[in-house]
């Protein structure tokens, strides 16, 4: 006998395996079992709209008004997330940029789009909550000996502290950007419909929550771009682009 939760990690990660390989046929054979076994998960409902919404597009025969009934129920299975989240956050941007791209532009009612901005402050909200502070520097420096008396020196010291813990942190936060789009495939999605959005609203976000010293590295490696794998290649020209634009602030 396999225990459930061993069960359902594995049909997780066979639907995930699946559909990043855009096996999207043997992904809804699986999710079919996903859901038998596991009727009160969401996160098989997920894969399932998402999936069907990219076979409608691949083979012409998508029926609008009923995926888009199947989209807006599973909006709302999203929305009561509350907690200990059921649906991984980079899965769940990933589902929303793709009901997002691919049903029609004028149906504003199903959610989709400001859940997708709302996911992606989200995704922030977690990367800011380790931004370095000063305080931090001043708690970690190691002051030499023969500088205790050198207050210029202690200063200098402190001041080095913390432009490593900056360094770090901006580093540390290209990686999950990184991770974001790499779990992105354009294939999945219309990079003119929700890729710049998107940056453009992570930018922002940032911008909003950052010291300007830190924004501002973050902001010229970004746009650099030597922390892109050759995978993200399609995403290089939008990134450029709207890390050019001067962030707003609301």
């Amino acid at each position: 006998v396999v225990d459930g939760r061993v069960l359902a990690s594995l049909l997780a990660l066979r639907t995930e395996a699946l559909v990043k390989n855009h096996m999207l046929r043997e992904a809804k054979h699986t999710l079919g079992i996903f859901r038998k076994l596991f009727p009160d998960l969401t996160l098989p409902l997920v894969y399932d709209v998402a999936a069907d919404v990219l076979l409608g597009l691949l083979e012409g025969n998508e029926d609008t008004e009923q995926m888009i009934t199947r989209v807006r129920f599973c909006n709302e299975e999203l929305k009561q997330q509350c907690g200990n989240r059921e649906i991984p956050l980079v899965v769940e941007i990933w589902y929303l940029c793709v009901v997002s791209s691919f049903l029609p532009r004028d149906r504003d009612d199903i959610g989709s789009k400001q859940m997708l901005m709302d996911a992606i402050d989200h995704f922030v909200t977690l990367q800011v909550q380790h931004e370095p502070k000063y305080d931090d520097a001043i708690q970690n420096s190691t002051i030499p000996r023969d500088v205790l008396d050198d207050p210029n020196a202690q200063q200098a010291a402190i001041d080095k502290t913390f432009a490593d813990l900056c360094k770090k942190f901006v580093g540390s936060v290209l990686n999950s950007v990184r991770e974001l789009f790499e779990a992105l495939p354009v294939q999945d999605l219309d990079l003119q419909t929700v890729g710049r959005p998107l940056l453009k609203r992570l930018l922002d976000t940032l911008h909003a929550h950052l010291c300007q010293e830190i924004f501002v590295d973050f902001r010229f490696q970004l746009a650099e771009g030597s922390w892109m794998d050759s995978d993200l290649d399609d995403w290089k020209p939008f990134i450029q682009e709207v890390s050019s634009t001067p962030p707003e602030l609301e």
